[in-house]
């Protein structure tokens, strides 16, 4: 009897099985090779990122009363901004669970004024800015909440100082950084203190359209001398002016 069309011939069963098998074999290979590849990316960013925290960013002094970082880094999408990150030269720092007071190691500053501590030389760098950012810290003080609210005063004291020093100047945004959760050991300096700090960011050049926020963040995160922001319990942008 001739053999039904349906029917394969046993010789043509044994040529396709090779094939079938080349074809998984082929298969495996392109998944693999594109799996070592996001490997790789991975591995490469990870390494280029533990490469940039080991860089520290210069501490230049500002007059008598300050010291500035330079610092910068591109935002989400490429676009890239330079900052000048001020702080009060230690031991000056926020009186321990106030918002409107300094403190020179455990005295208590008169008055409630920062300008005693701009000097011409920080006048002049925050007067060049073309965008500031009053920065805001709490240390281990009191329940999480409540350092979240004595941190956004800080930075709302520190914006009102910032608009009396250079008024008419540029935009002033309010960063609220919450708690400190996790202590930066190499930030600590003779001259510098991340202990309740009275901090201010100044852009000093940025690309059309960069989102200047998440620039700083990514500036702050790229060296090894100024704490990250995950090392504090927010990062919180309202404008002030």
């Amino acid at each position: 009897m001739p053999a039904s069309n349906l029917e394969i011939d046993p010789a043509q069963r044994r040529g396709a099985a090779p094939a079938a098998t080349l074809v998984v074999i082929a298969s495996l290979a392109y998944v693999a090779a594109v799996a070592c590849w996001i490997a790789h990316d991975v591995w490469a960013g990870r390494v280029a990122r533990q490469l940039a925290v080991l860089r520290d960013a210069p501490i230049v002094p500002l007059g008598t009363n300050a010291v500035m970082y330079r610092i910068g880094a591109a935002d989400g999408v490429g676009n890239r901004a330079a900052f000048e990150l001020i702080l009060a030269r230690r031991p000056v720092q926020w009186a321990a669970g106030s918002a409107d007071r300094l403190a020179h190691a455990d005295t208590i500053l008169p008055g409630r004024a920062l300008g005693g501590l701009a000097t011409a030389e920080v006048r002049e760098r925050l007067a060049a800015a073309r965008h500031l950012y009053a920065i805001g810290i709490a240390g281990e003080e009191g329940a999480p909440a409540e350092a979240l609210y004595l941190a956004g005063q800080r930075a709302r004291q520190t914006a009102l100082w910032l608009a009396a020093i250079v008024p008419g100047g540029a935009p002033i945004d309010m960063l609220n950084f919450g708690r400190t959760i996790e202590s930066c050991v190499a930030c600590t300096t003779a001259d510098v203190t991340w202990e309740r700090p009275v901090a201010v960011a100044a852009v000093t050049a940025s690309a059309p359209g960069t989102d200047l926020a998440e620039a700083l963040a990514a500036a702050m995160g790229s060296v090894r001398n100024v704490p990250p922001p995950a090392t504090y319990s927010a990062f919180a942008v309202t404008r002030h002016r």
